[in-house]
């Protein structure tokens, strides 16, 4: 079996992000204490399940639209940026909805941090779904990478 550079490159990124992700899981419950421990990991699993849900589809969808057509990407750009904008706002139209359920009537900061990480995540996803399409391997990896240590 031959492993080739890209497979090696993305290998090697995706164990970087993993190990940037768990450092800041970690570094942020240890700050907080056993009593905030619990509520970030509802806080990082919504976001995480809310930016799948979402992206609807798009990430693949980005993928197979784009497929080499260079033309295409920055129609893409601009719709993934449309997307994520919509996904903001139906958030901020429902929050009386799922602040509540989260435990954040009180604390706008966070609901504000919420909605600003969403959006960068789907924006993320939906920017990486471009460059697998268009077979940029490394700027897939670059992405993904940059975004996991900016959170770090």
């Amino acid at each position: 079996m031959r492993i080739g550079p890209a497979f090696l490159q993305t290998f090697v990124s995706q164990v970087v992000q993993s190990a940037a992700s768990i450092t800041t899981g970690v570094l942020i419950a240890r700050g907080l204490g056993p009593a905030g421990q619990g509520r970030y990991a509802l806080f990082m699993a919504f976001v995480g399940l809310l930016s799948t849900l979402a992206a609807l589809g798009q990430f693949e969808g980005h993928v197979l639209a784009s497929g080499g057509e260079r033309s295409r990407g920055r129609l893409l750009l601009l719709r993934s940026v449309a997307h994520s904008a919509a996904a903001v706002l139906v958030l901020e139209v429902t929050q009386s909805l799922w602040r509540r359920g989260l435990g954040l009537d009180g604390d706008s900061e966070v609901v504000g941090l919420l909605l600003l990480l969403l959006s960068c995540e789907v924006l993320a996803l939906l920017f990486r779904g471009i460059a697998l399409g268009q077979h940029q391997i490394t700027i897939y990896n670059l992405g993904t990478l940059i975004q996991r240590v900016a959170y770090l």
